[in-house]
């Protein structure tokens, strides 16, 4: 009879699921960083919260994303914009 186990290390499979659970925590974290609350996007544009919730209804402007209840914007999104509006493009 042949012996056909294949012999894994359990201290070395833990550790290759650390990594890739930081490296995926590294991603999510990256990813979420880049959501602003409206409130604060409206301070930053200088205009009202009513004003970006209008345009963010109207579907203009800003792709609304929402997490848990709470509306947010993208933070790229808004720098480009910001952007646009102090080089006059």
């Amino acid at each position: 009879m042949i012996n056909c186990y294949v012999k894994i290390d359990p201290f070395q499979d833990k550790s290759n699921k650390k990594i890739k659970m930081i490296k995926n925590k590294d991603k999510l974290e990256a990813l979420s960083s880049r959501l602003i609350p409206i409130e604060d996007a409206a301070v930053l544009m200088k205009i009202k919260k009513e004003t970006l919730q209008n345009w963010l209804s109207k579907g203009s402007k800003f792709k609304r994303v929402k997490v848990g209840g709470k509306t947010y914007i993208d933070g790229s999104e808004l720098e480009a914009y910001l952007q646009a509006a102090l080089t006059g493009r």
